[in-house]
């Protein structure tokens, strides 16, 4: 497994997780928490990174795009 994206935030990891569940698309979600620094670690560098087969690197890539869009650019019409 190779790391394809690292993440902003633990519910990202949580969404992606439940996606790829469903998709059935083996994975490895490394979070960057480390006790004795009380999250500081995770501040610079991100919340975790994800870890997938290289050849699902795209579909990922494009899956998690598509989060991203959802959560940060939501629905514009109003």
């Amino acid at each position: 497994m190779k790391k394809v994206l690292v993440f902003d935030h633990e519910f990202e990891a949580e969404w992606m997780a439940e996606i790829l569940d469903e998709e059935g698309i083996p994975y490895h979600i490394q979070s960057y928490h480390q006790v004795g620094l009380n999250g500081i670690f995770q501040l610079e560098y991100g919340w975790g990174h994800l870890e997938v087969e290289p050849e699902h690197k795209e579909w990922v890539l494009q899956a998690y795009k598509e989060l991203k869009e959802g959560v940060d650019g939501g629905n514009t019409s109003e």
